[in-house]
């Protein structure tokens, strides 16, 4: 039943985030019908939680102080994380013109930074037991990534990208390994696979609402930079179109522009999550290590 809730809560929330404005307007019945549904799903959610022997995310957790702010940076990262994955490949097809393949390549930077310095940081922590240094630091990275990101545009050196590709795969890799080692260790040894558990799903429910947040507004960016080009109402087909890459090289080249404006937009947005991630990381509070850390 919990498990059922939430997925109401975390569907409803997408598809009122990217038709809202959109597809819909906001105050149609159908954004409204949404917001309703997932008012109405969350409250039998924490009662729920509330009332069963089991519950498959304990709320008591999230009294404890680390766990709670570990876990809502978790939410936050994911979904910049997923926006990366999403929209970064589509700036590099559309608005610089490279194949599905190279663009892909392209991405692997990401994956790098982020595995050399989640292996950094499980390696410092396990020697010194510091963990809130890496994700005071990881949300600072990732906040000058994304600005950095938020900059590219279609004259932008392949290099220059994929450098930024890199530090913010740098930035990820030590918020995505700490939150989860802060997560562990704020719990007692009974409670870590409780804790293990909701953590992982609060972080992968953050990347399905945070995916559904930037992609509203890449959509909402992308018409607007369309109207300009083509007059009148762009209907959310094109925009599927478009985001999807299934145009040809003619349409490619006319939508460069507001494709590249589009994912700057994005990049903004993920700016500011990303500070936000960097003031909750100094609320953390520096607990002996209890747990070994590991990645995510």
């Amino acid at each position: 039943l919990g498990a059922g809730l939430l997925a109401i809560v975390a569907t409803s929330i997408a598809l009122l985030i990217t038709w809202g404005g959109i597809q819909y307007a906001w105050g149609s019945p159908q954004v409204i019908g949404l917001g309703a549904l997932a008012l109405a799903a969350a409250v039998g959610f924490l009662r729920a939680q509330h009332w069963v022997s089991e519950p498959m995310l304990p709320l008591y957790l999230f009294r404890e102080r680390n766990f709670a702010l570990a876990s809502a940076m978790s939410f936050i990262v994911k979904g910049i994380l997923f926006a990366a994955l999403i929209f970064l490949p589509l700036y590099l097809q559309i608005a610089r013109h490279l194949s599905a393949t190279d663009s892909g390549l392209k991405l692997i930077l990401v994956m790098i930074g982020a595995m050399v310095t989640s292996n950094l940081s499980s390696r410092v922590t396990s020697r010194t037991g510091k963990h809130k240094i890496f994700v005071i630091i990881g949300g600072h990275i990732t906040a000058i990534a994304a600005i950095l990101l938020a900059l590219l545009g279609v004259s932008t050196s392949l290099v220059t990208a994929g450098l930024c590709f890199l530090l913010l795969g740098a930035g990820l890799g030590f918020l995505m390994n700490m939150t989860a080692v802060i997560a562990r260790n704020s719990v007692g040894p009974g409670d870590i696979g409780a804790a293990v558990r909701s953590h992982t799903y609060v972080q992968d429910t953050g990347g399905v609402i945070g995916l559904s947040i930037f992609t509203a507004i890449f959509a909402r960016r992308l018409a607007e930079g369309l109207t300009i080009l083509v007059p009148g109402r762009i209907t959310g087909w094109q925009l599927s179109t478009i985001m999807f890459g299934h145009i040809g090289p003619a349409v490619e080249s006319v939508v460069a522009f507001p494709v590249s404006r589009a994912v700057d937009s994005v990049f903004i947005w993920a700016a500011v999550a990303a500070l936000i991630v960097s003031v909750l990381a100094w609320f953390i509070v520096e607990d002996p290590l209890r747990a070994q850390p590991g990645e995510q």
